[in-house]
């Protein structure tokens, strides 16, 4: 679910960092299934960006 609007790169996380986060993250993949495997400076990782208009988290994950 998004706004359609831009969205800002925060930089890549990992399963810890998304964990921490206030809010969900919507993956716009079925990478969220892959969370657990995630690392902020390892493959696979994710990178997280923030909606300029409504400040949802939104991620997308890749393999080095």
């Amino acid at each position: 679910m998004t706004c359609d609007d831009a969205a800002a790169f925060l930089g890549p996380v990992g399963r810890g960092e998304l964990a921490a986060l206030d809010r969900p993250v919507t993956f716009d993949d079925d990478s969220a299934e892959q969370v657990a495997a995630l690392g902020k400076d390892s493959s696979p990782t994710a990178y997280l960006f923030v909606c300029l208009h409504c400040g949802a988290h939104l991620a997308y994950s890749d393999a080095l």
